[in-house]
């Protein structure tokens, strides 16, 4: 049982809610990740197997990849809302209702009798998940002192690419046993368990709604933070640096063209890297400044995304992905926390924002990666990308450099 302090919650009184002891941060630092955990499953759920779903409702490649662009595109969209309703409402209460709709949504996807209506219980996790994973993220910067942010960032994101490695990986493993439809509904059931545990462990949790602040307010916060030249900057990489990394995803299942498990531990290197870089920050920061971590990520993001041009086999692929998913965070976690404290009195909406620069950028991209692998080639559109995610992080160096000068 976790009990925390109570506090105006929301981005438009962080600053006064008070921090819990060391002790209870942690507990909500685990709670959090469970959350995380659970409604990440399904991020990548369908990556392993969207050709089953092409062979099975017999529709084209290109009209399965947009299933990825669908729900990204849904998170993308309901962030502004999302934000709103928890810092009007209470993030710690939508974050556990929306955790609850996500999984529904995914047992629900797993009876759908036609690809039109799967792609609606898509929608809905998407426009769901977009309730959880950022307002996690914002409770922690709300509730943790500002030192601890990108530690705990790091372990939430770790605890979050955890489940969409379970997610990814047991897809394909189930997917070949049961079908999509049986990877689904595993995942669907997961979720709802770590529903109910969250649900009892928060249940004596008190939140202060400020009913009074609106969504007029929660969208005048977000046109004061798109104000601010900094923060147009930080969203717009983070835009592009997801988009140009998990864009490609929905992609690795027609590049690796092996069987669903394969795919999906083809796709796990990529998390683990992930997780990787959570566990290992603190260690790591000791013999490399977080700069030169930054810029060495961008030499290996760039390395990693130029090999998968080459049709390596795919354990060589796996390998790829695995160093990509370390450098990834390299650059992304910096970047989170450099956003989080731009603007310290709304940041429920500004961590609303860097989600939806996130997913639109992943809802984009794949379209993209798909008209450039038909014009130009796999090849040519894959070293592109590899030099733009280089310049990428060069820019979240640039910035990183910057806000140490200004302290």
């Amino acid at each position: 049982m976790t009990s925390l302090p109570g506090g105006t919650p929301g981005g438009h009184a962080s600053c006064q809610v008070a921090k819990p002891p060391p002790g209870q941060q942690h507990a909500l630092l685990r709670i959090l990740g469970l959350a995380c955990f659970g409604s990440s499953l399904g991020v990548f759920l369908f990556d392993p197997v969207l050709p089953l779903l092409s062979r099975d409702f017999a529709v084209p490649r290109s009209q399965v990849v947009a299933m990825a662009t669908a729900f990204a595109l849904a998170y993308a969209l309901a962030q502004p809302i999302a934000g709103a309703l928890g810092d009007q409402l209470g993030k710690l209460r939508v974050m556990r209702v929306c955790l609850g709709v996500s999984a529904l949504g995914t047992v629900f996807g797993s009876l759908a009798p036609s690809f039109e209506l799967l792609l609606a219980t898509r929608l809905v996790v998407g426009f769901c998940t977009a309730g959880t994973f950022p307002l996690c993220f914002a409770i922690l910067a709300e509730r943790i002192a500002p030192e601890g942010h990108q530690e705990a960032f790091g372990k939430a994101s770790a605890a979050s690419v955890t489940g969409s490695l379970a997610g990814a990986v047991g897809s394909g493993f189930i997917a070949d046993a049961l079908g999509w439809r049986g990877s689904l509904l595993v995942a669907g059931l997961i979720g709802l368990t770590c529903f109910a545990i969250v649900t009892a462990a928060l249940r004596d949790t008190r939140e202060v709604s400020s009913s009074r602040a609106g969504f007029g307010s929660a969208f005048s916060a977000y046109r004061r933070i798109l104000g601010l030249a900094s923060a147009r900057r930080g969203l717009g990489l983070q835009l592009a640096l997801t988009g140009l990394t998990q864009g490609l995803f929905p992609h690795i299942a027609f590049l690796v063209g092996g069987s669903a498990s394969t795919v999906g531990i083809v796709l796990s290197g990529f998390m683990i890297g992930s997780i990787a870089y959570g566990v290992s920050l603190r260690r790591t920061l000791r013999w490399i400044p977080p700069v030169h971590l930054t810029l060495a990520g961008g030499l290996v993001m760039t390395l990693a995304m130029a090999s998968l041009s080459a049709h390596l086999p795919w354990l060589l692929q796996f390998g790829a992905l695995l160093a990509f998913g370390f450098a990834y965070r390299s650059a992304a976690i910096p970047l989170q926390t450099y956003l989080a404290t731009l603007t310290p009195q709304t940041q429920g909406a500004m961590m609303a924002l860097h989600s939806m620069a996130a997913m639109l950028g992943q809802s984009v991209m794949p379209l993209i990666y798909a008209a450039g692998f038909d014009s130009a080639g796999i090849m040519p559109t894959l070293l592109v990308s590899a030099c733009l995610l280089g310049l990428c992080a060069v820019a979240v160096a640039s910035i990183m450099r910057s806000s140490k000068r200004s302290r």
